[in-house]
């Protein structure tokens, strides 16, 4: 199984991939409500919907933050049972542009496969998995956009070669590249004993045999995705390597596994080595997974800065409660290039250096996920503590030192389930670590405070002197860092557990909201900060969100989706 609706095997695939849709479609308004009957007593309630011409009847349940929750296996089409083009015919009224219709028809179908085809490989049981192992078996990916797996660019062959899913690893393609022609940022590892620690013994011994010890510190290694290099890196450095300023050593060293995250690699022969991100020219979600060359030199710094703020704060210091995964290295070839997005690499903290004897650590989205055998994925620990204790903790270790960097700081982190780290002891909630924030970080210039001085970031790239507002780190308004944060932490995420938790146990997405709503409250006066809360706007009775589907659909942009809080609450006060 994947989510707590979703029909068991991997026939539930495409019912998954087709409530998706029209969830996100009714959540943004995509969709007319032309009739809706009265909720069971388990909230769960008949609607029926339209769109050019199209009638559409299925049963749900309306979440946190007004987010509809379809049951696979209920939607009909003009009064039948869904068919197979069941979600083609959905985007067919939704999309008249033939071409965009066309590309999406073929990513959500791509998507509904490639979730049949992990499901069929999944291993029965991941809770006893390390990290890293863990973090390649979560394949449930985005709870809410319905394209959560499309991955165009690959096919199924790539899929099962380099997708999480594989079950054997792949070596990386090495260049020699002369230090000329790349941009770095982090520590300089040139010559043979940084190229060991980057790449291992046996590319370091081909690097030094091609250039020679003496030129060997005008030489920088620089890793190549496979398939990368095929699709885009092959035709771009070409010309260098006829120049002689670039060494092609092959496909040679250690072996590789992609996590969730597809570009984002774990070493497989050193499972202690940094986590290594690579771009790759293949879009999922609504996203290309390249890598910007100024967020991507832009990482060591900003870690930098992010992990002193934390250092210098008693409260997150105490006790470790935020671990900040360093994006510690970086390259980028030939920056000013066209084509430089398809080219570079960073190297992150792994989270396992971090544990501490006893803890484990595991991506927060696994929570979210029920597991073969029927059960959550958390069931021994909710067995072992309650639920109710459970999820107090959970509260407390997940969103207390967020609310704390947006309220001690005025500091957004786009922490949602694959970026935010639960580290666990024995299945108790004990810290969190963030990854992944070279491009993740938001904060409003006026209302940030307390804070290090901050990088010079157009030094590290001169793009960075553009200083309008909402491009870059710094934002316009503070409405900014609470939309971050509702979205990336609440509403596509803890908001997912919560309903877990009602389906499951009975603990109702109200009471895990009310008890978030007192801790935030609470932490806020201990602070003295209420006047900071409130001009965030945690309290409003509505908050805005990504309209994600509508972006990926090509709608004409309309603003903001405009959806309850189920953190509002007035006056702020400390609750009981």
């Amino acid at each position: 199984m994947t989510f707590v609706l979703d029909l068991p095997g991997p026939d539930g695939a495409a019912p998954r991939v087709l409530a998706q849709l029209v969830s996100a479609a009714l959540y943004e308004g995509l969709l007319a409500v032309e009739a809706e009957g009265a909720p069971a007593r388990d909230g769960r309630r008949t609607v029926r919907l339209g769109v050019a011409g199209l009638v559409i009847d299925a049963e749900l349940y309306t979440g946190a933050f007004g987010r509809p929750r379809v049951v696979p296996d209920t939607v009909r089409l003009n009064g039948l049972p869904a068919h197979a083009d069941a979600v083609a015919s959905i985007v067919a009224a939704l999309v008249p542009e033939p071409v965009r219709r066309t590309r999406l028809q073929e990513e959500f179908a791509r998507t509904a496969s490639g979730l049949a085809h992990a499901i069929r490989v999944a291993p029965a049981n991941r809770r006893e998995f390390d990290f890293a192992r863990l973090d390649s078996a979560i394949y449930e990916g985005h709870p809410y956009h319905p394209a959560f797996r499309s991955r165009l660019g690959f096919n199924d062959a790539d899929d099962m070669r380099f997708g999480p899913e594989a079950k054997a690893g792949f070596l990386l393609r090495w260049l020699l590249v002369r230090d000329d022609r790349l941009h770095r940022s982090g520590p300089d590892l040139r010559g043979p004993d940084g190229w060991a620690q980057l790449a291992g013994p046996v590319v370091a011994a081909m690097a030094l045999d091609r250039v020679g010890a003496e030129a060997a510190a005008q030489w920088q290694l620089m890793p190549v995705h496979p398939w990368q290099w095929r699709a885009k890196t092959a035709a771009i450095v070409a010309p260098a390597i006829a120049l002689g300023e670039v060494h092609d050593l092959g496909v040679a060293g250690e072996s590789y596994r992609a996590t969730q995250s597809l570009r984002t690699l774990v070493n497989l022969d050193r499972p202690d080595a940094p986590h290594l991100k690579l771009p790759l020219a293949v879009v999922n979600t609504s996203v290309a997974r390249t890598l910007d060359p100024h967020w991507a030199l832009a990482g060591p710094s900003i870690s930098d800065w992010f992990a002193t703020l934390v250092a210098n704060d008693r409260w997150l210091s105490d006790g470790d409660r935020l671990v900040v995964l360093k994006e510690a290295r970086a390259l980028v070839f030939d920056r000013n290039g066209t084509e430089a997005e398809h080219t570079g690499a960073i190297w992150r903290d792994n989270p396992a250096a971090r544990l501490a004897p006893g803890e484990e650590a595991v991506p927060l989205n696994a929570l979210f996920a029920v597991e073969a055998d029927g059960d959550p994925f958390v069931a021994p620990w909710i067995r072992r503590y309650g639920c109710a204790g459970f999820v107090t903790q959970l509260i407390e270790v997940v969103v207390r030192p967020m609310v704390h960097l947006l309220l001690a700081y005025g500091l957004a982190s786009e922490a949602h389930g694959q970026n935010l780290v639960l580290i666990h002891r024995d299945g108790w909630p004990v810290r969190i670590a963030l990854r992944d924030f070279s491009d993740n970080l938001e904060w409003v210039p006026d209302f940030l405070r307390g804070a290090p001085p901050l990088p010079d970031f157009v030094a590290i790239d001169p793009l960075f002197a553009d200083r309008t507002p909402n491009r870059f780190y710094w934002m316009q308004d503070v409405e900014e860092l609470r939309w971050l944060f509702t979205d990336a932490v609440l509403i596509f995420s803890l908001a997912d557990f919560a309903f877990l938790m009602e389906r499951r146990y009975g603990h109702t997405q109200k009471a895990f909201f009310d008890e978030t709503l007192c801790l935030v409250t609470n932490h806020a006066k201990a602070l003295k900060l209420e006047h900071r809360a409130d001009q965030l706007g945690l309290h409003t009775q509505t908050v805005v969100t990504d309209r994600l589907l509508s972006a990926k659909l090509g709608h004409a942009a309309e603003g903001p989706l405009v959806v309850p809080n189920s953190l509002a609450r007035k006056p702020w006060k400390a609750l009981a």
